[in-house]
Parts: C-alpha cells; structure tokens; sequence
C-alpha cells in the first residue's frame, strides 16, 4: 500500500484570509477580535474539511498573539480638572478634596500598577466641567 500525505493537513491555511469558502465565519471571528467580543467558549461544527480546525487554529493564535493590547476606557461627566491639577495627578498624596478624608493616594497606585506591574501606560484628559477620561493600555500577556 503506498503512502499519501492529506494535502488538507500538510497546506493548513495559517490565516484567515487563506481559508477557503468560510469567508462569513472569518469575517466575524476577525470582527470579534478586533472590537474584543470573544465569547468564553466557541463550538465550530460541520462537515469533514470545511475548515473547523483551521479556523480554530488561526483564532487560538490570534487571541494569544503576544502583542495584543488591551485599551481600558474610563470617563466620566464630573467637575474635571485643570492642566495643574492633571500634571499632578499620579504624584503621591495630592487631592483635589484635602480636608474631606481622602489621603490623595488612589491615582499614584493607580498609576504604579499599570505603568510597573502591567508594564503599560495611562493618560488623563480632562478640561473643567467636562469630566475626565483615563485610557488604560496593557499587553495581554501582562495580565497573568
């Protein structure tokens, strides 16, 4: 009996472009990457060599790429600050509320957590009576 090489598994695609006839299934599961709706669990069902193991494939490696960054969005419609109360904003015990209890401690931990144990960055806009908005990016594969 002679030996033969299923063309299928040896020329697996590796992206979703290169998948055959799933155009809908990638377009969505690429969507869903890229807008960060992934459900907790996927079930890809059919017939033999339409492409399930594929495509399963190409999003194991996609969600777990190593330059994934996840964007935090914060914002709110408060009092806002100024550009002198925003330069001091992560530096340790200022507060816009001395005297009301609060020690003026949040934003600088805040801040050490995303910028030392994530190894990411956070930004402060922010223009009085128009609130403020913290954006929060991270790799991925710091949140462990």
């Amino acid at each position: 009996m002679e030996q033969f090489i299923v063309s299928a598994r040896k020329y697996r695609p590796q992206i979703f472009e290169d998948v055959v006839g799933q155009q809908a299934i990638t377009n969505t599961l690429e969507n869903a990457i890229k807008n960060n709706h992934l459900a907790q669990a996927l079930l890809f069902t059919g017939p033999r060599g339409v492409g399930k193991t594929s495509c399963a494939r190409i999003l194991a490696k996609r969600i777990n790429q190593e330059d994934q960054t996840i964007v935090l969005t914060y914002q709110d419609t408060g009092r806002g600050m100024n550009k002198e109360q925003l330069d001091k904003l992560y530096e340790p015990f200022f507060t816009t509320k001395r005297g009301f209890g609060n020690s003026g401690l949040g934003m600088h931990i805040v801040y050490n957590l995303v910028t030392q144990s994530l190894d990411g960055s956070i930004e402060c806009v922010s223009e009085m009576d128009h609130g403020v908005q913290f954006k929060i990016r991270f790799n991925a594969n710091n949140s462990e």
